[in-house]
Formats: C-alpha cells, structure tokens, sequence
C-alpha cells in the first residue's frame, strides 16, 4: 500500500510542477507578447529556455509593426489623391456647363462656333468618364476579389482594338502608333485585363508624349512568352520617378509645364501583369520612355482562379 501511494504522490508532484513551469512559461510569453504589439517594446526579459520563442516574437513584431506603418501611410496616400481627384472632376465638369449654358442661352451662335462648343464639350465629357474611372479604381478596385475569366484569343488583334478606342485622344496631339509585329500571337489570358494594361500604359503614354511624335509597340514572340514594348517620346523620367511609376496612388507632375498633376493607375496594371505571372517595368532613356511587359503564353486556368 505504501509503495503505490509514494509512487503516485511522486507522480503527482512531478505533473503539478511541470504544468506549474509550463504555466509560467504560458505566461511569460503572453506578456511578453502583450509588451511589443501593445506597448511596442524592442526588448524582452525573457529566460534562457524561451530565448530562440523571444527572437521569433520580436521579429514578428517588427513585420507588424512595419506592415502597420505601410498601411497608414497608404491610407493618407489615398485620401489625398481621393482629394485630388475631386478636385480634378471639378474643372472638367465646371467647362461642361459652361459650354451649355452659352449653348443655351446664346441663340445667334455660328454653326461652325455651336460645332465648336458641342467638341469641346465632348472631349471634356470623355475626360471627366477617365477622372470618374479613375476614382472608382482607387476606391473600388480589388483584384483579391476580381472575378478572373481566362480565355484564348489573339494578342494583335486586342492591340488594334486598344488602338481603336483611343483613335481619336491620339488625333487631338497630332500622335500615330506604329504596330510591329510579324504573325497573329495566340494568346491565354484574361482578355479584358490584359486589354486594361494596354490602356493603361497606352493613355499614359498620350498625355506624357509629345505631340507630333509617335508611339512604337513592338510584339515579340519567345518559346513560353511575348514581350510587348510601347515607347514614345516622353520628356525624361528621374530614376525616383521611374522607381515609383507603379506604385499606387502616385502622382506625376506634367512633364509639359502646364502645372497639372497626372494620376498615372498604373498600379493595378503591375498587379494585374503579376497575377499573370508575368512582368511590367519602365525604363526613360534620354527623351523616350518605354514600357516592356512580359507575358507568359498561356496562364494556367487554375492558378488564375486561385489568384
């Protein structure tokens, strides 16, 4: 009877001070925890056993603390374009009614000058629909949650077609595109965002070119990929410019002195190229800017609807 009863009251004792030990070192990393997310401490006290748990914490910690930092300062980063771009959509849509109210009120206007009044309001209506765009891609925009719809198609003929919707904002610079490819390039890939990118990079580059110049866009086949190159003759880029054309929210100073900012987009662009596993860079050299995408061939099916 003895030796069983010290048997178990051994046994006893041993559980209850391992679990008293482990409880402490529960608490220990608790607090510990408690003191770097909320108190934002860059030490910790603790023992010796628990030394490698405390590097993983603080390294957690500053990922958190980093990614924290990114997110806030993104936030006011949108909040001011947010501001900007009201105050953008203001000036268009301010000569829009202008024009109206002349057309309204001014009976004895000139046909040529009534033809005059109904293009300038036109083309400022379309550059209103681009700041309204604009603003609904900052604000609503997720490609997390973007529905993916991957198909095969021809890559020059969705070049043209790009090409054709911009026709006419080409024509208002005096700009022409020269398309340079050899044979049709069968394509898979989300049609409608790819053909997003080429706006994109295609609307930027007409309000950073200069006119009477034109924009070159090269199509060039590989084994497993295209590479697509639009270049055009753009005053020049500074390196900070050129690291931070694909950042979102980033704003360009106009390039041709007349003091407006430009609201660049093109960070969806960079995302939407990577979530096709493929890659979007700029380069200015001297007076030409250029964009080079590569572009896989095919995108698996399955890894765009995981993306």
């Amino acid at each position: 009877i003895v030796l069983p009863a010290i048997i178990a009251s051994t046994g006893f004792m041993l559980v209850y001070f391992l679990c008293r030990e482990l409880s402490n070192y529960l608490r220990v990393l608790m607090e510990g925890m408690d003191d770097v997310l909320e108190k934002q401490r860059e030490k910790l006290n603790f023992p010796k056993e628990l030394q490698p748990t405390q590097k993983l914490i603080l390294s957690i910690a500053e990922d958190y603390q980093r990614n924290e930092k990114a997110a806030l300062e993104d936030e006011e980063k949108k909040k001011d374009l947010i501001y900007l771009l009201a105050q953008d959509i203001k000036l268009p849509l301010s000569n829009i009614l202008m024009y109206l109210e002349l057309l309204e009120k001014e009976q004895r206007i000139s046909p040529q000058l009534r033809k005059e009044f109904m293009a300038s309001v036109l083309y400022k209506s379309m550059d209103l629909e681009e700041m309204i765009n604009e603003f609904f891609d900052i604000t609503r925009f997720n490609l997390r949650y973007a529905k993916w719809t991957p198909e095969h198609m021809y890559l020059d003929r969705m070049v043209e077609q790009v090409l054709d919707e911009y026709y006419q904002m080409l024509e208002e610079k005096s700009m022409k595109v020269d398309v340079q490819y050899e044979h049709q390039l069968p394509l898979y890939a989300d049609n409608d965002k790819i053909a997003r990118v080429l706006r994109d990079l295609l609307r930027n580059m007409n309000a950073l070119g200069d006119a009477n110049s034109t924009i070159v866009i090269q199509l060039m086949e590989h084994s497993a990929h295209y590479t697509i190159v639009m270049k055009g003759s753009v005053p020049h880029l500074s390196a900070y410019q050129i690291a931070h054309i694909f950042h979102n929210y980033y704003r360009l100073e106009d390039l041709h002195g007349s003091g407006k900012q430009h609201v660049l987009g093109l960070g969806i662009a960079k995302q939407i190229v990577d979530m096709h596993k493929g890659i979007l860079r700029a380069s200015s050299l001297q007076d030409t800017l250029q964009f080079y995408i590569d572009l896989p061939k095919e995108t698996l099916e399955k890894e765009v609807a995981h993306a």
